[in-house]
């Protein structure tokens, strides 16, 4: 018996462009998922998902000065803000798939990458959110969900 191989797959297209990418909804399930995570909407209307607190991943429109800096007119598609280990991790991050992580001038010297909303496949935005809310919950928290989730 031969296997069917769709007409699509055939002509080259890259299987990652079947998967379904990430909405606001994924986003919100992953956060809230997470221990003490929940979610707020900030002063600009803008949701934000935190964990005592601390914001660590947000929606963040792009603004005149960051369109500017990435040579744009105009925003396409939602962006999600999420905070990194360290710059090091935005880092290796926006050299990895620059096409679905980026930065601007604004987030020079803060640990937060910039992430393509609709250009990410919901199993690694889950690591994103996930690694989001351990670089900012407080580690007693983080070592207490890793003893009792780790794989």
């Amino acid at each position: 018996m031969r296997d069917v191989v769709p007409p699509v797959l055939r002509r080259g297209i890259r299987r990652r462009s079947l998967t379904r990418m990430a909405t606001w909804d994924d986003v919100r399930e992953l956060a809230l998922s997470l221990p003490e995570a929940s979610e707020h909407v900030s002063s600009r209307g803008k949701l934000e998902w935190k964990v005592r607190a601390k914001a660590f991943v947000l929606e963040r429109p792009l603004r005149r000065a960051d369109l500017d800096s990435l040579g744009i007119a105009e925003q396409r598609g939602p962006v999600l803000a999420a905070k990194t280990e360290d710059e090091a991790v935005k880092l290796a991050l926006t050299t990895e798939d620059p096409s679905v992580f980026f930065t601007t001038p604004h987030f020079d010297g803060y640990a937060t990458v910039l992430v393509h909303l609709d250009r990410i496949p919901r199993r690694r935005l889950s690591e994103v959110v996930a690694e989001a809310w351990a670089a900012t919950a407080p580690e007693k928290l983080v070592r207490e969900y890793l003893r009792h989730n780790v794989d």
